[in-house]
């Protein structure tokens, strides 16, 4: 299944949440590039515009799906 082109809008705290989800969603389906592309725009939004809620609830669980992708790519090139 091809991953759509396009990343969701971020905004405020619920548009940050619903994106979450939707990242986590994508990474569950089989469509791990767009649900990295999706956590990666959105760490990026929030580190920019500084957002309270987004960084106090959303942040921390935007790294921990970032670095748990990272450490699953870097243990299947170690199998391989």
């Amino acid at each position: 299944m091809k991953a759509p082109g396009f990343l969701p809008e971020f905004g405020g705290f619920a548009d940050n949440v619903a994106a979450y989800h939707l990242a986590v969603h994508a990474l569950r389906s089989d469509q791990s590039a767009y649900g990295i592309a999706i956590l990666r725009g959105l760490y990026a939004h929030m580190l920019a515009t500084r957002e309270i809620q987004s960084l106090h609830w959303l942040l921390p669980d935007v790294e921990a799906a970032l670095l748990a992708h990272r450490q699953e790519a870097t243990a299947g090139l170690r199998e391989g």
